[in-house]
């Protein structure tokens, strides 16, 4: 709190992505007739407004040092981040495999990674991901020139708008690295799988007018699958009191048929369907962590051009970045469940159907096709250019051209095509497809799906 008695002069800085940057010199003195006032150093602080006299307290900001981020092991920022507690919800990260886009976000407060903010040296960083996503793809920033990372936990939409409603974070690199540094890093689990590789070189120079700073690397992370962990092994459904039972599916590779089954695999016999013991175990084939691959070429300067009697010392700045991502999802096999999904039935008239009817409850387990699997990959760019200043009276100024672009690819195997397998059970003969006139559908083969 400021009380009467305090003589303080404060200058703050505001980071407002590309709007202009301004701060209002504040002064205080005592009733003594003395005039002593003591200037501060001047700082930039994340998700503020202007400093106002009845703000009784600064905002919840937490800091993460890059000595922090060095000592987690972590090579990713998207891992570092979703360890705070103020992370909660679906975020998306290598540990994530159903339902992963290939990117890596943070979502403060579980409101949704596109409702936090996501900052670089507080100017927007270019939104990432797949399919024209409204978050940022944290793989696209390079772990090795970060300084330091400000996590705003409080919404911050009168700030910043909308995509700030979860909270902001300000990733600050390293802007005055002087040397040549270069880093490796390797590491595995206990079970020696999961191998990560992370190689990175910064290199910097600097004089009494500027500073320029570029960086480079690569990151590689193994798999590791579900089936080689106890904990993950079994598909197990746990109920609210504390049981569980066995979840696998209905859909095992031996097959289902109107309520029966050929179960165990290899069998000849056709009996009764009994959950939960012929229920297919789908879990050990698929990634409990994800594999990944990241590669960089970064930039950045800063560079005194003089001073005016206007606006004060100008410097200009600029930072330039590339990355690509890749990584992939692995989930079991792919289920076909014939009714449900709109599957026609197989035909009494399909050359593997011994039953002599149709069947229109079919159930099978697609394991031939190794699984499903969908490849990601993505290309950021990102280019700032900006000037800065400071007026005599204490008002800072800043104006910057903020240019970023994403192109993002998905490539999908192991899903099946429904009108083809609707062909692949109907009739057949002689290892060919018949339409309903009897007619051979071109390129088309039946399928066993009895595996009698």
């Amino acid at each position: 709190m400021l009380r009467k008695s305090t003589c303080l002069s404060m200058a703050v800085s505001l980071a407002l992505g590309t709007a202009n940057l301004f701060a209002v010199p504040i002064a205080f003195a005592e009733e003594t007739g003395q005039q002593d006032v003591e200037k501060l150093q001047k700082m930039k602080v994340t998700g503020s407004r202007i400093s106002r006299v009845e703000m009784e307290g600064a905002e919840p900001v937490q800091v993460l040092s890059s000595e922090y981020i060095e000592n987690t092991g972590l090579v990713a920022i998207g891992d570092v981040l979703n360890q705070l507690p103020g992370v909660g919800g679906t975020v998306q990260s290598t540990s994530v495999n159903n339902g992963s886009n290939g990117a890596a976000t943070v979502n403060l407060r579980g409101l949704g990674a596109e409702r936090t903010l996501v900052l670089v040296n507080g100017r927007r960083m270019v939104n990432g991901g797949t399919g024209a996503d409204a978050s940022v793809d944290l793989n696209m920033i390079p772990a090795a020139m970060v300084e330091r990372i400000e996590v705003l936990k409080n919404g911050a939409s009168s700030v910043y708008g909308s995509d700030a409603i979860g909270g902001v974070v300000n990733i600050i690199t390293k802007q005055y690295f002087e040397g040549f540094e270069l880093n490796a890093k390797r590491g595995t689990t206990s079970n020696s799988d999961g191998q990560v590789t992370d190689i990175s070189m910064l290199a910097g120079a600097s004089n009494d007018r500027g500073n320029i700073t570029f960086s480079a690397g690569m990151t590689k992370e193994d798999e590791i699958m579900a089936g080689d962990r106890g904990f993950a092994n079994p598909s197990l459904k746990h109920d609210r009191y504390g049981g569980e039972t066995v979840n696998g599916s209905s859909a095992p590779p031996w097959g289902y048929y109107d309520g029966k089954t050929f179960g165990p695999e290899g069998s000849s016999t056709l009996r009764d369907f009994n959950a939960p013991d012929d229920l297919y175990n789908f879990a050990p084939d698929n990634y409990l962590k994800r594999p990944a691959q990241r590669r960089y070429l970064a930039a950045q300067g800063n560079y005194l051009l003089g001073e005016t009697s206007i606006l004060g010392p100008v410097t200009a700045t600029f930072e330039a970045l590339y990355s690509n991502s890749e990584s992939n999802y692995l989930l079991a096999a792919e289920p076909i469940f014939g009714k449900f999904n709109g599957y026609d039935p197989i035909s009494k008239d399909n050359e593997f159907n011994n039953t002599g009817s149709d069947i229109v409850d079919w159930r099978r387990r697609m394991v031939e096709t190794g699984g499903r699997n969908r490849f990601f990959e993505s290309d950021t760019g990102r280019v700032v250019l900006g000037l800065d200043g400071e007026f005599q009276n204490g008002w800072t100024w800043d104006a910057n051209y903020n240019w970023g672009k994403t192109k993002t690819k998905q490539i999908e195997d192991g899903v099946f095509m429904k009108d083809r397998v609707s062909n692949a059970v109907g009739p057949s003969a002689n290892g060919q497809c018949l339409d309903a006139g009897g007619n051979v559908i071109p390129g088309c083969v039946p399928m066993d799906i009895l595996a009698t």
